[in-house]
């Protein structure tokens, strides 16, 4: 008998759909967002588990470093700042700098048209 075409990507899915459950149930029964010992907050962001500051405080992937920029603490990912992170909505806010290769860049040329 053949697997079904959807049945990978609908495990996929409904793992996920448990996972998030689990999370929003952790983050409602919880008085703390952060696993025990860790820390709560990096400068004005609260952080809640599964992203955790060191590896030791968050799930794989989703770890931060608390880092002094500007005057204040701030929770990065490699060179992504996290302004704020809301597991119950289900999103993250972010800041990045984004380059462009000159090089790269459309130019609009002119055609003489007669």
């Amino acid at each position: 008998m053949e697997p079904k075409e959807n049945s990978i990507s609908t495990g996929i899915v409904i793992l996920w759909g448990q996972f998030l459950f689990h999370l929003l149930a952790l983050q409602l029964t919880s008085a703390s967002v952060a696993l025990p010992g860790c820390l709560e907050r990096c400068g004005h962001v609260e952080i809640p588990y599964p992203f955790g500051i060191g590896r030791a405080c968050s799930m794989e992937g989703f770890t931060l470093n608390c880092t002094f920029s500007n005057g204040t603490y701030k929770p990065f990912l490699t060179n992504v700042e996290f302004l704020n992170i809301s597991l119950s909505s289900g999103l993250a806010r972010i800041t990045n700098t984004v380059h462009v290769d000159p090089m790269l860049q459309c130019h609009e040329r002119q055609h003489d048209v007669r």
